[in-house]
């Protein structure tokens, strides 16, 4: 399998590196949530966002819901962004963690059609026929 080598660039990229280290080492694949901390590394290097200056606010206005993404997919990212700032808040650094939304992400309920008895007559007979 052919990797891209990405270039960490952002002031706070070994941090993100380390959360992703200790996540490897925890025995979690990690693939999905490490591209979008590598997107989180650009997003903080185009900012010229210090550690220092990573707050709540910071953090969710990253992991805002895009027009062509699901609502799963913004909450995953949210998740990421929650973990990462338990991750610097264990590590000494002052961060308040972002709020989770209100409405979690939940598939729609499937209410399945129960047969009455005459219906299922109706359908044996017209198998028998």
């Amino acid at each position: 399998m052919n990797k891209s080598h990405y270039e960490w660039k952002s002031a706070i990229s070994s941090s993100i590196k380390d959360f992703i280290d200790e996540k490897h080492l925890a025995g979690y694949r990690f693939r999905c949530q490490e591209r979008w901390m590598k997107q989180f590394d650009k997003y903080c290097y185009e900012k010229n966002i210090s550690i220092e200056q990573l707050n709540r606010n910071l953090l969710e206005q990253f992991c805002s819901k895009n027009k062509n993404e699901s609502r799963m997919t913004y909450e995953g990212r949210l998740c990421l962004m929650r973990q990462f700032a338990r991750y610097l808040l264990k590590h000494g650094y002052k961060i308040e963690i972002p709020i989770t939304p209100k409405k979690r992400f939940s598939y729609p309920i499937r209410i399945p059609y129960i047969y009455t008895a005459s219906e299922l007559k109706e359908i044996f007979v017209q198998i028998d026929n």
